[in-house]
């Protein structure tokens, strides 16, 4: 159960809340292809969202130290990302279209340095109010979305309006996870770097 994860675009000094730079790399569509993008690292990770295997697929930042984000009862570090785009069921996407859309992230990243990002809030987030999540002011992160909706025009947003955040736990009968109250005094104002970008369809490699 794996994922990529690709490097952002090496920065002499600090991270950058500028708009990304978009891309060469052309849209992707169901049937699409692009142009080849920066060598992956090839890095992997295995990880569960909320106790289970992943099927979705999704575009998403990755914090360059995730460890600092973990709470009691919440989330694996692995687990741990800032979603730029989901894309919906990772079953819906073949082979050639899964390739495609990771060669149009890499050229993505080598166009776009460490994103930096302040902390907003913390609430409870998602369809059922159930997760505890830390939201986040970036231009750069909304930028990124916007241009990554660009690559896959066809793939409904499934939310509205983007709220750049990042998920810390799920509440559950066996979880006990900190108030957002409490984790807000820690997280308010906070700078998080995310320095790597996931291309994930459910638990496989692209």
């Amino acid at each position: 159960r794996t994922v990529v994860v690709t490097y952002l675009k090496p920065q002499l000094g600090s991270a950058t809340n500028e708009a990304p730079v978009q891309s060469a790399a052309t849209s992707t569509t169901r049937s699409g292809s692009s142009d080849t993008g920066v060598q992956s690292t090839g890095l992997t990770a295995s990880y569960l969202i909320d106790g289970e295997v992943p099927t979705g697929a999704m575009v998403a930042l990755i914090p360059a130290d995730p460890h600092s984000c973990c709470v009691e009862g919440g989330e694996q570090p692995e687990a741990l990302h800032i979603t730029s785009k989901y894309l919906g069921k990772a079953v819906d996407w073949d082979d050639e279209q899964r390739h495609a859309i990771h060669e149009q992230v890499e050229a993505l990243a080598a166009t776009t340095p460490p994103i930096e990002m302040k902390c907003a809030t913390c609430e409870m987030f998602g369809e059922d109010d159930d997760a505890l999540a830390l939201e986040f002011d970036s231009p750069a992160a909304s930028a990124l979305h916007r241009i990554v909706h660009g690559l896959t025009p066809d793939v409904e947003l499934k939310w509205p309006e983007y709220r750049p955040h990042l998920t810390l736990g799920y509440q559950r009968e066996d979880t006990k996870l900190p108030s957002p109250k409490t984790h807000c005094e820690e997280w308010i104002g906070k700078s998080l770097v995310c320095d790597k970008i996931r291309v994930a369809f459910g638990p496989d490699v692209t």
